[in-house]
């Protein structure tokens, strides 16, 4: 294929290894809203909906279970259909509703979560409600402001207190495609 000619998008995702096991509900909650934010963003930049979510976790290092069985890092992953969107909320709810199937309370380390299944956003039905117009444009204003001034210069009230997550490079792979 040419340099020149880009390949289709086939999904939109991101998961952060976070750098501490945590096992509390509402730092991995504010850390999926975060998630689910950005990836809204993205397809929103990109003009796409999706309507798969998958999501995957992997536990913290688990000494017992690896002199046991040799697993070194456990994890889960789940996928559902929800109708086609490229907002962070209705994302957020998603993978959450999946979470809380597949977590059995233990401490994690990474989580991810992605859209898949796309398709692009227009031309797509019209909506006369006025809470659907509202928030299009609320949309529209929050990611302009956000490209402008950067990413969660505004942003959900939830996430005030969350941490920040911090993009690092692959320090064992030289990735190429990192930026900072």
């Amino acid at each position: 294929m040419p340099f020149f000619e880009k390949e289709e998008v086939k999904s939109v995702g991101h998961r952060h290894t976070i750098s501490h096991d945590v096992s509390d509900s509402e730092e991995i909650k504010q850390t999926l809203l975060k998630l689910s934010e950005m990836i809204a963003r993205r397809l929103r930049a990109k003009k796409l909906e999706g309507k798969t979510i998958s999501l995957w976790y992997r536990a913290a290092f688990n000494l017992a279970s690896h002199l046991k069985g040799g697993i070194v890092f456990d994890g889960a992953s789940m996928q559902t259909t929800i109708p086609y969107t490229g907002d962070g909320l209705t994302i957020f709810k998603a993978g959450w509703g999946i979470f809380e199937k597949i977590w059995g309370k233990e401490a994690i380390r990474m989580i991810g979560i992605s859209v898949s299944n796309l398709k692009p956003a227009t031309p797509a039905t019209l909506s006369f409600l006025h809470e659907d117009q509202r928030r299009k444009v609320i949309t529209k204003a929050l990611d302009k402001i956000n490209d402008r001034y950067g990413e969660f210069t505004l942003q959900r009230g939830i996430l005030l207190t969350s941490t920040k997550l911090k993009r690092m490079p692959n320090p064992f792979l030289s990735d190429r495609r990192f930026k900072i």
